[in-house]
């Protein structure tokens, strides 16, 4: 019934005109085909069998073509069914005055036309898609026999006229070696099928009549009438089957009780406590919770209270778990390191090797230290012995705001300077931060217990996700290197060579392993929205084990890592390069530059846009920046700065003095005066892009070597203009001079570049970190274990070690549990559809640099 009802069941199909359609079955399975017309009848659809797959050889042309008028904001299409092998070539011409661009595709299949038709502007899986102006023409060969979509799209605000010109030239079968044909002229024919040789059918359709065009269409239902001798033997075989597979089981239980109950009396003389794993690489961090229910019960005795002074009131010390596990007298005031429990009072503590937990869980370091909990509330150490003590452990202590870390060898840069803090209040500032704020929130009333992880789950899968963006399919792209491969920890562990740190997630928390410092606080941001991302989407985020590198520039080179590709995380990517872009750092605000997190920023920055239309903005081009970063581009800029000869003012952006005056000059949402706004990237990729695009200006983006993980969704000439490296002033003068002529299409496309940085808000980016996490880790094929080295990071301990700007800027970029799902990113695309979008990015600009061309040949004569 399977066979019936699912691969042989009846199917709907389009039949257009000169169609040929061949239908193969299995004969053991099928005994005849029916072909039933479900529309007005009309003369011309036969049916032929034939014994064996006829030639697909016959060569039929024909020609179509097509005055239509289409509105703004919609399409018109024309549908064929075409095999392999055959030729279409469609001449256009448009003949609006104003000569708009349309979109013109050939989709095959109807789920292409579909995606097409979602976001006509993106490169989809079309098998062509091209941006049209004036007149053409574009051919394209069929790969495989199917449904094909010709449609026009039309992006502008009024409507466009255009001639179309479809010249076919189809490959159909040779029927003539039919045994049997039928003609639909009683709107059904059957045709029966032999049971012990090869078969195969031909639907096919006449070419054009005297009617109009719409006319020559057909649709008709085939279905297949079952052969049921062969499902009643194969239902008996299966059923024969099934009973013999489970008087095996039944012999194999038997067996297995045997065994049991002849191992009851060695049963008896096992431990009552098994031995506990004390692999080393079982460790993680201090605070990773037990495996088994005895140790827990034990961790929940030992917990810890917070250390809030050297006193406590009378029901605190009677609480029997606020008091020490070994005499039962005084209040627990011991610190062992680096372990990070409190268990014990400090006389008791003194005679302990180490920590009780620790000794119940057989896993400690050789070097254990103890710490009356006195000592680190008290402004000054006790004795020089304990000073030492803290110091030196202090010292040992790597932290994200970058104590105890040296800069990147791969990108060097100033280090951070603490000479503000002294040593005392920052030993005690990195151990409190370190050891005593995590354990506390690991057991909060505020974490999510399993029931409502469970619930939020159930609410999240009642929901229809919304359709992820289209660039998100680039997530596949980026992790193609290791589909085949997959991610071992050799690689991990070869990728460390390259990173500024290793962020692993285990059952929902976050553990880092820090080994260089970030410039600025980089490193403390990008943390941070890991832990908003574990905060939004609680329980669902995979267990992962990732490198990542905080500086700008990539370092995985394709032809030095090709034979074996190192996965490592960073901000930004190009094409020669294997690094993983991921979500930058200032998506939850850059303090050092006073740039707010994304969400509120852009909100901002929208409404500055507003405070001018676009009639009233400055008809020039404008940047702001800073040209000393090591950016051969933005030194060219510089000399642009001529609003008559180039039509663009550049202004050198100065942080130090921006600092002193509050920065009042760069507040972004004050840059909107422009029509047009340029972007250069800087020492390698720069965050200004999305700001820049968020004005609603026309973004003038001079050819990027360098993309983050949503610059893909950018188009040439839909969302943003592209200028050129060669003569660049000149480059940037005609982009400018084109928007002015054309000045509603100037504003329509800035426009779609603010409405696509909208659509970018937080949740979305938590969406595309969700996404590329959950792909990524399907790719490991080792468990992920926090290392030794390893501390877990909560944001109690970020908000501990953050300055109180950072902190400020953190607290303002705290996420919450989400109520909706993650959009649905949509399957995988074929590997060469990447290739096919840029090639068709590519036309676009090299179009535009024609049209740029011969704009200076005119100029010229």
């Amino acid at each position: 019934m399977t066979m019936i009802m699912g691969y042989y069941g009846s199917v709907t199909l389009q039949m257009g005109p000169n169609c040929s359609r061949l239908i193969q079955t299995n004969t053991l399975f099928v005994q005849s085909i029916k072909v039933e017309e479900l529309d007005e009848q009309k003369p011309g659809l036969m049916l032929y069998g034939l014994y064996r797959k006829p030639p697909l050889d016959v060569e039929i042309s024909w020609t179509e073509i097509h005055d239509v008028f289409v509105p703004p904001n919609f399409h018109k299409k024309w549908v064929f069914f075409l095999n392999k092998g055959s030729k279409v070539n469609v001449s256009y011409s448009i003949r609006s005055v104003s000569s708009s661009p349309l979109s013109l595709v050939i989709a095959r299949g109807a789920e292409s036309l579909v995606e097409w038709l979602e976001d006509p502007s993106y490169p989809n899986l079309t098998l062509s898609w091209s941006i049209i102006y004036e007149s053409g023409k574009i051919q394209q060969e069929i790969p495989k026999s199917s449904t094909y979509y010709i449609a026009v799209g039309n992006l502008n605000s009024e409507e466009v006229e255009i001639q179309l010109n479809f010249s076919v030239n189809a490959l159909i079968y040779d029927t003539t070696q039919a045994y049997d044909k039928c003609s639909l002229v009683d709107h059904v024919c059957t045709l029966e099928l032999h049971p012990l040789r090869e078969n195969a059918v031909v639907l096919s359709s006449p070419g054009h009549t005297n009617e109009e065009t719409p006319n020559n269409n057909w649709y008709v239902k085939v279905s297949y009438g079952p052969r049921w001798i062969t499902y009643l033997v194969g239902s008996g075989v299966m059923t024969i089957f099934i009973l013999l597979a489970f008087r095996f089981c039944k012999m194999f239980q038997s067996r297995v009780e045997t065994g049991f109950h002849s191992g009851e009396m060695a049963s008896e003389r096992a431990p009552l406590i098994p031995e506990k794993d004390d692999d080393i690489s079982s460790w993680g961090s201090s605070y990773d919770s037990a495996s088994h229910d005895e140790e827990a019960n034990l961790e929940e005795w030992l917990v810890k209270p917070p250390l809030e002074g050297n006193s406590s009131n009378e029901g605190e010390s009677n609480n029997p778990r606020r008091l020490c596990v070994v005499c039962f007298d005084e209040p627990r005031d011991c610190f062992f390191l680096p372990c990070g429990h409190c268990a014990t009072c400090f006389t008791c503590g003194t005679r302990q090797d180490i920590a009780p937990i620790m000794q119940y869980r057989n896993s400690f370091n050789s070097q254990m230290f103890k710490i009356n909990c006195k000592i680190l509330n008290s402004t000054c150490y006790s004795t020089g012995l304990q000073k030492r003590l803290v110091d030196h452990f202090a010292s040992q202590i790597k932290t994200v705001a970058g104590h105890n870390l040296e800069p990147t060898p791969w990108h060097p840069f100033p280090p951070k300077d603490d000479s503000e803090e002294t040593r005392q209040s920052r030993a005690y500032k990195i151990i409190q931060c370190s050891y005593l704020s995590c354990p506390y929130t690991s057991n909060d009333d505020t974490q999510p217990t399993k029931d409502q992880l469970e619930e939020h789950r159930r609410l999240l899968s009642s929901q229809s996700p919304e359709n992820c963006p289209r660039f998100f399919k680039y997530i596949y792209r980026d992790l193609e290197p290791w589909a085949k491969s997959r991610i071992s920890i050799d690689h991990i562990q070869q990728a460390k060579e390259k990173a500024a740190f290793r962020v692993v997630i285990v059952n929902g928390r976050l553990y880092v392993d820090l080994y260089y410092a970030c410039v600025q606080s980089r490193l403390m941001f990008t943390v941070w929205g890991l832990l908003q991302l574990l905060k939004r989407y609680p329980g669902m985020v995979p267990d992962v084990d990732l490198m990542f590198d905080c500086m700008d520039k990539p370092a995985i080179n394709k032809t030095e890592h090709g034979s074996f590709p190192l996965p490592l995380f960073r901000y930004c990517t190009t094409e020669a390069h294997f690094d993983i872009p991921f979500p930058d750092w200032s998506f939850w605000g850059w303090p050092e530059t006073n740039i707010y997190p994304w969400d509120e920023q852009f909100r901002d920055i929208k409404k500055g846009s507003q405070a001018q239309n676009w009639a009233n903005k400055w008809p020039r081009a404008f940047w702001k920046g800073n040209p000393d970063v090591g950016a051969p581009i933005r030194l060219e800029l510089m000399q642009c700065n001529d609003t008559n000869l180039w039509h663009a003012e550049i202004i050198r952006q100065n942080w130090l003095e921006e600092a002193k005056d509050g920065f009042e000059q760069s507040k972004l949402s004050n840059q909107c005066k422009h029509r047009y706004k340029i972007y250069a990237e800087g020492y390698a990729w720069s965050v200004s892009l999305k700001y820049i695009l968020s004005c609603g200006s026309l973004a003038l983006i001079i050819s990027p070597e360098y993309e983050d993980f949503f610059s893909r969704g950018l188009i040439p000439k839909y969302n943003y203009w592209p200028v050129s490296t060669v003569d660049l002033c000149r480059s940037i003068k005609f982009a400018v001079d084109w928007g002015n002529t054309r000045s509603a299409e100037a504003e329509a496309i800035g426009k779609r570049g603010q409405q696509l940085m909208e659509s970018l808000n937080m949740d979305r980016v938590y969406d595309y970190m969700f996404h590329l996490i959950s792909e990524y880790s399907k790719l490991q094929d080792f468990k992920p274990v926090p290392p030794s080295s390893a501390q877990e990071v909560c944001e109690e301990s970020i908000l501990c070690l953050a300055e109180p700007k950072q902190m400020e800027f953190l607290k303002r970029a705290t996420a919450v549990r989400s109520s909706t799902p993650p959009c649905s990113l949509t399957r995988r695309p074929n590997s060469n559809v990447f290739d096919v979008w840029n090639e068709r990015k590519q036309k676009t600009i090299e179009f535009l640099r024609k049209m740029e061309m011969q704009s200076e040949d005119r100029q010229m004569r």
